[in-house]
């Protein structure tokens, strides 16, 4: 726990070090990072929400909120079993429906741990069955929805010190069925027992603002806590290698197929981690690429098209023939990048299927005449086979991913090689693409 004491750092520092921050999710980062605020009523939650949104926006950071809905809940018995059930469903549509946004931050009053906590305070007052429990919680706890939220922060006081913040500006206190001295104090006992059943399951940071003079005061601590959060999470370490030592692992050639095993020991050998932002920077330095190329039983390849306005079609390409992701894995031993193409395929195509990755070979950087300024830092390509069965590939046939928000719109087809080859122009392919359509068996 982080108790709230002294400011460390002055809101200068860190605005320059949010500015920083910003370059790296800017670079890279796919969607915005969710954080959810959760924790005692009167804990300061609302006025650090507040105060953060504009913090973050100073530093230049497109930012969402997504308010807590526990105040609109129509039902009148509020803190009962319907009532959490009612403000999670509602919460939860409410992330799912701004997954595809263009902001950097997406700030969450209330999510997936409250309403666990809630739940073992309803439990505590005996207004839950065993069953209920679990159904709930094996519905709050699924990967789908709870990895989307990246940090939680529980925000905790004593009860006495939440009700002297209740009480300022008033002149005849009010108590509630929440805010007495009883109910505050199950409630932080219902926090503490949840954290340690299912804190675990989140990546969290308990603050205690007791002691905290003032909303500023806490909201600076608490970003001492969730910049070097952020700044990890959005400039992750990436697998590097030297550009001069490419001719190692490639020879003269391009691309490597049946000796893509051998070459990829070798890669291991002289592979190293670095942060992305740095790696951008240095020219001298190649970003691998793990990538899946997806084919039918039939042996029909899917086709992806991204939309005209991308401006990746300008510097790539139109038609891209895989998908995959920068290799952050913690080596390079095929099982790893695998499972991190697994990872990544089942965020994008939203596939929740056995998937098998066979490796298909090497794919050297992008060789432009001129030189492309998008492409002067260069990519190595891990590619893989990704076997889809006709059940699975008829869901991604003509099918469109990402419709709105940080990512264009790329559009799903299956073709077969002798179409994809005969069409290459037309298609824009990008030249990967276009060298192993022409040169790899893909094994139907």
């Amino acid at each position: 726990m982080v108790r709230l004491v002294a400011e460390e750092r002055t809101p200068k520092q860190l605005l320059e070090r949010a500015q920083q921050v910003l370059a790296g999710m800017r670079l890279g980062a796919r969607r915005a990072f969710i954080l959810e605020l959760t924790g005692t009523p009167k804990a300061g939650k609302t006025s650090t929400l507040a105060t953060l949104q504009a913090f973050f926006k100073s530093a230049g950071f497109k930012v969402a909120t997504l308010k807590e809905r526990a105040a609109e809940c129509p039902l009148s018995m509020k803190g009962h079993f319907f009532f959490n059930a009612w403000t999670m469903a509602t919460m939860l549509a409410d992330v799912l429906a701004n997954l595809e946004t263009d902001a950097d931050l997406l700030l969450l009053d209330r999510g997936f741990l409250d309403a666990l906590i809630w739940l073992e305070l309803q439990v505590a007052r005996h207004q839950v069955s065993s069953e209920e429990r679990r159904v709930f919680t094996e519905f709050v706890l699924l990967p789908r929805w709870r990895d989307l939220v990246d940090h939680t922060i529980v925000m905790t006081a004593t009860p006495e010190r939440a009700l002297e913040r209740e009480d300022r500006g008033t002149l005849i206190p009010r108590r509630g069925t929440l805010m007495n001295l009883a109910s505050l104090a199950e409630f932080n006992k219902a926090t503490e027992r949840t954290l340690e059943t299912h804190g675990g399951a989140f990546a969290h940071t308990v603050i205690d603002t007791t002691e905290a003079l003032s909303a500023k005061g806490s909201t600076l601590r608490l970003l001492d806590e969730i910049l070097p959060i952020l700044e990890g999470w959005s400039n992750p370490k990436i697998f590097v290698m030297r550009r001069a030592d490419l001719a190692g692992v490639f020879g003269e050639r391009t691309y490597l197929d049946i000796d893509a095993p051998a070459a990829l020991d070798r890669l291991s050998t002289i592979a190293f981690k670095l942060d992305r932002i740095s790696a951008s920077l240095d020219p001298e330095l190649i970003q691998l690429v793990v990538g899946g190329v997806h084919v039918r039983p039939d042996g029909q390849i899917l086709v992806f098209r991204r939309d005209p306005s991308d401006a990746k079609s300008a510097s790539y390409g139109t038609t891209i023939l895989w998908k995959g992701c920068h290799v952050q894995t913690d080596s390079l031993a095929q099982d790893e990048l695998a499972g991190a193409l697994k990872s990544r395929l089942r965020q994008d195509l939203h596939l929740e299927v056995d998937l098998s990755p066979q490796i298909l070979g090497l794919a050297a950087p992008v060789k432009t005449e001129p030189p492309s300024a998008a492409l002067k830092h260069g990519h190595l390509g891990i590619m893989f086979q990704v076997e889809l069965d006709d059940e699975v590939a008829q869901t991604l046939h003509e099918k469109t991913f990402h419709r709105r928000g940080r990512a264009h719109p790329i559009k799903g087809q299956f073709k077969t090689q002798e179409t994809i080859i005969g069409e290459a122009d037309d298609l824009d392919l990008e030249p990967w693409s276009r060298h192993f359509i022409s040169n790899w068996k893909i094994h139907a």
